[in-house]
């Protein structure tokens, strides 16, 4: 706490509980945040979106346009369109990761989030994969920009069975987001 008792940060997700499931946010959530704003304190959005779906929050970060997005991958300032900070994957280990998840869930495909952009695999699609997404041939092969968040989708797989096997594949050796 400063001066006064209060804060020094308030940090906030954003999808259900900042923004509304219709991905508005109320009126009286905004004049709150600029209220928390005008008292000197400074405002962290936390989400597990990646940055490029943030973008389209520009009218409601105010002055508090700092995320941490990409479940803590990335410290991304939505104003400026930059990521300030990253902790990545290292390449060995996210090859080594999706080597043991192919094993354990053939059909497996994946996509990652890294400071270039979305990537995928041409087997990984889902309701936001687009034409215009950049495509890999294979995660295992030298990435770019290391990955702060990878996802994979299991073709004719339950949804149970299949994040047992990650859970069970991935040893703790990444954090997870379900």
């Amino acid at each position: 706490m400063t001066r006064e008792g209060l804060p020094r940060l308030v940090a906030t997700d954003l999808d259900g509980t900042l923004l509304r499931s219709d991905g508005t946010c109320s009126e009286r959530t905004r004049a709150t945040l600029a209220a928390v704003e005008r008292a000197g304190i400074q405002v962290v959005l936390v989400t597990a979106r990646p940055p490029r779906w943030l973008h389209d929050l520009v009218d409601l970060v105010g002055e508090h346009g700092i995320v941490l997005c990409a479940n803590g991958a990335f410290v991304y300032d939505v104003r400026s369109r930059q990521i300030l900070d990253e902790q990545c994957m290292a390449a060995g280990l996210v090859g080594t990761i999706a080597e043991d998840q192919r094993t354990a869930l053939p059909g497996i495909a994946f996509a990652t989030e890294s400071r270039m952009g979305f990537g995928r695999e041409h087997d990984f699609c889902d309701e936001y994969t687009t034409p215009g997404d950049v495509a890999a041939a294979m995660l295992e092969e030298p990435l770019d920009a290391l990955p702060g968040k990878t996802l994979g989708r299991g073709q004719g797989v339950p949804a149970g069975q299949f994040h047992v096997a990650v859970e069970e594949m991935g040893g703790g050796r990444a954090g997870r987001s379900v």
